[in-house]
């Protein structure tokens, strides 16, 4: 006999092993996000690159975040997948990851980047697209599988602060290539799933960029997004600056995850 989960709702045991495979997922993916944004940065300090050119890698990855996401999402559209996306998206990680560790020109790396976050950014929408489909299968809702994608960016932030304390900040590249196999590994073993399928209006949008209460509303989170992502981004730069060490830099991001 099920038992009912903490929400009520009975689950079956093939249900309940989709949700540990989708929130196992999401936690290795967000441990790959918490080593990309935490310690990403300080492995470019150790190659000695400047905040300015750490500034323009990332920069690169959120201007080509835009077209990701929508090449993405119309591609998962269109072939009725997103499990294959993401496997896709994973290896492309892989592969960027890859060729970045014999790198040390700024140029080659700032174009593996930018091909990186190509890779790297549609990863947590698909999945929670992914996720948010898939509670109607298993019955568990959505924030009961998203939370552990928090827990790991948060737990691997702490966690693999410590480590990289201990082996040094030149090993961060090796992690990062672990994280994402494991996440490739656990993309295999998920279900795919896929809502009704609907053509794309784009004269709805430009209705809205009309109105100016609209308008308004994108101008107070482009401003919320540039402080948030200027956090994100030298949080880490600005803490080694000061004299923090990687697992101070990793329970500060522990901390600030309380709300992420």
């Amino acid at each position: 006999m099920n038992a009912p989960d903490n929400t009520g709702v009975i689950l079956s045991s093939t249900a309940k092993k989709e949700t540990w495979a989708l929130r196992s997922f999401s936690f290795s993916a967000f441990s790959t996000h918490a080593l990309v944004l935490s310690f990403l940065p300080l492995f470019f300090m150790s190659k000695g690159f400047s905040e300015s050119q750490i500034g323009i890698l990332y920069s690169s990855g959120l201007f080509v975040s835009i077209f990701a996401n929508i090449i993405t999402g119309l591609a998962s559209d269109k072939y009725r997948t997103i499990r294959k996306i993401l496997i896709i998206l994973l290896f492309g990680q892989l592969a960027m990851i890859s060729l970045l560790m014999p790198s040390n020109n700024f140029i080659i790396i700032c174009a593996v980047m930018t091909a990186f976050y190509f890779f790297q950014t549609p990863i947590n929408p698909l999945s929670d697209s992914l996720i948010l489909l898939s509670s109607q299968h298993t019955g568990t809702p959505y924030a009961l599988i998203r939370i552990f994608g928090s827990l790991g960016f948060a737990l691997s932030a702490y966690g693999f602060g410590l480590l990289l304390k201990v082996i040094g900040s030149e090993w961060t590249l090796v992690v990062i290539l672990f994280t994402i196999l494991t996440s490739i590994i656990l993309a295999f073993v998920i279900k795919d799933y896929q809502g009704q399928a609907r053509k794309m209006e784009f004269s709805g949008f430009f209705k809205l960029l009309g109105k100016k209460n609209v308008l308004l509303f994108f101008f107070l989170i482009l401003l919320i997004s540039i402080a948030h992502r200027m956090y994100e981004s030298f949080l880490a730069v600005t803490m080694r600056q000061l004299g923090a060490s990687d697992s101070t830099i990793g329970l500060a991001l522990l901390v600030s995850t309380n709300s992420y």
